[in-house]
């Protein structure tokens, strides 16, 4: 995934990205993307195959109750009040 400046990406015209430039909101709006897009490049990396989502979406679709047992039992271990 090749990386847009703030202002080439759609639904934001240069001139208001202009206004906004040094603004809190800007900042943040623009690290918001970045995160986004590294997180989408590399949930892409572990969807190769033989990688781990790989791997956990075929054990998915070899044993869904399995699966749904096992992440419930997660949920609760990690919501669980001590």
């Amino acid at each position: 995934m090749t990386e847009q400046p703030f202002e080439a990406r759609p639904g934001f015209s240069s001139h208001a990205a202009s206004d906004h430039a040094g603004r809190p909101s800007h900042d943040l709006a623009e690290a918001f993307v970045a995160l986004v897009d590294r997180a989408s490049e590399r949930i892409e990396q572990a969807k190769a195959p033989g990688k781990s989502l790989d791997r956990l979406a075929t054990l998915t679709r070899k044993a869904p109750l399995t699966c749904l047992a096992v992440a419930f039992l997660v949920g609760i271990v990690t919501t669980r009040r001590r």
